[in-house]
């Protein structure tokens, strides 16, 4: 029978360890390796490394705090969902480019088929002018319409994209930013025209109006930023019960230049000076947290990714549940959808972003993020063509099979790197 080692056992073989190192090196390990937040990373990890760590910390996946995912079960039960992004030009052309998506193989949650659940997300990204508020038809959009996504000046134009198509089974989420609030008055316009309530009407909108002020393009000052964005979860919250209300992003941060540790400590911040200003005109806490989703970055680095993901995870929890007393599961558990990073796929040697893509793809598979968008390798170029916004479809599912896809929940739960 094996004896069972204690602390000083462990520690006396990771002594031995060391010396055995220096001798095969002819030198010791002496120099200083960090990620890219600073954090210094040792040669190896032990046991050791797990004191001051308490199980509660991490805990079961499904249960507070949260940290292993919003799931008991992750993938084995719900895979993930394909939140790949598209916007093209008019609206005829963006419902072909969804048609097209669609035969590849995109669903709503990757590896189920359309019958199983419904319509694939539309994830679609408006224009620029749309996005800073002019309309087509207006001198400054000149030469820029369609410019980055889908070009929406009327309600003829959602027409042009949601026709035919029934308004009650779709996922939809606007990516418009500023004119979220013009955009959501116009959708819902176009349901009622369509016989729809729009208590029917399952839409997302991120609107971030702080997201500009980390490149200094700001629209709205702070101030009038938080007042309208209360308002817009205030009327989500009342008279959209299906409709997520918007995002806390990171993403952006992160393509900015914020390390993972910045981009998670922003974000809380973000997050909890929103919270305060619902609070303040007596919105309840567990309705407000329940809405939000994270939409966080995925860089190369696997490892600091994924214990980034599992940090914010269990920050969240705790602050929703210590500082606004939430109660709700469903609130202390937020639905994390991750973005493959374009700071990591360059216009040079556009291909080998097909390989970097992988990578930062499964890192979200890893992490057992809720939904994943995998760009596709020529963004940095111009909107993606059919044969990139193939690769990107496909990536999702390559990485869904059995052989790749986590078969037990969260597996990445217990290496001492990820928990430390």
């Amino acid at each position: 029978m094996t004896e069972k080692k204690g602390p000083a056992d462990i520690e006396k073989i990771r002594k031995e360890w060391e010396r055995r190192c220096h001798e095969a090196s002819g030198q010791g390990d002496d120099e200083t390796h960090t990620n890219a937040s600073g954090i210094e990373l040792k040669p190896v990890y032990s046991p050791l490394d797990m004191e001051g760590i308490d199980f509660d910390d991490v805990g079961f996946p499904g249960v507070y705090p949260y940290t292993r995912g919003a799931t008991p079960l992750g993938y084995r039960t719900l895979p993930w969902m394909m939140r790949i992004g598209f916007g093209y030009g008019t609206g005829k052309e963006t419902k072909e480019r969804w048609e097209y998506l669609k035969k590849l193989g995109m669903t709503l949650h990757v590896g189920r088929e359309e019958g199983e659940e419904g319509f694939p997300k539309f994830n679609i990204l408006t224009d620029l002018p749309h996005q800073r508020g002019y309309d087509a038809d207006d001198i400054e959009a000149r030469g820029r319409v369609g410019d980055c996504g889908l070009s929406v000046s009327t309600v003829e134009d959602l027409d042009l994209l949601f026709g035919h198509l029934p308004l009650d089974k779709l996922h939809v989420t606007f990516l418009a930013y500023d004119t979220t609030l013009t955009l959501t008055a116009m959708y819902v316009v176009y349901a009622r025209q369509r016989g729809y309530e729009i208590s029917q009407l399952r839409m997302q909108t991120p609107h971030s109006l702080y997201r500009q002020w980390y490149w200094d393009t700001i629209s709205f000052p702070p101030a009038n930023a938080l007042k309208l964005m209360v308002e817009n979860i205030n009327y989500r919250i009342k008279h959209m019960p299906l409709s997520l209300h918007g995002s806390i992003s990171g993403y952006n941060m992160a393509q900015c230049g914020a390390t993972p540790v910045q981009e998670v400590a922003f974000s809380i911040a973000v997050a909890m000076a929103i919270m305060d200003e619902c609070c303040k005109i007596g919105l309840d806490p567990n309705e407000v947290a329940s809405k939000f989703w994270y939409h966080t970055h995925l860089g190369m680095d696997i490892f600091e990714e994924v214990s980034k993901i599992r940090a914010w995870r269990r920050l969240w929890a705790r602050i929703m549940k210590e500082r606004y007393g939430c109660t709700d599961p469903r609130a202390l558990s937020i639905f994390l959808s991750a973005m493959t990073g374009g700071l990591s796929c360059p216009a040079q040697e556009p291909l080998n972003n097909i390989i970097r893509l992988t990578i930062l793809t499964l890192g979200g598979v890893l992490a057992g993020a809720d939904g994943i968008w995998t760009a596709s390798y020529d963004e940095a170029l111009a909107i993606p063509t059919e044969e990139s916004a193939q690769l990107a479809v496909r990536t999702n599912r390559y990485c869904t099979t059995r052989q790749t896809s986590p078969t037990c929940a969260i597996p990445l739960a217990g290496p001492i790197t990820w928990n430390r």
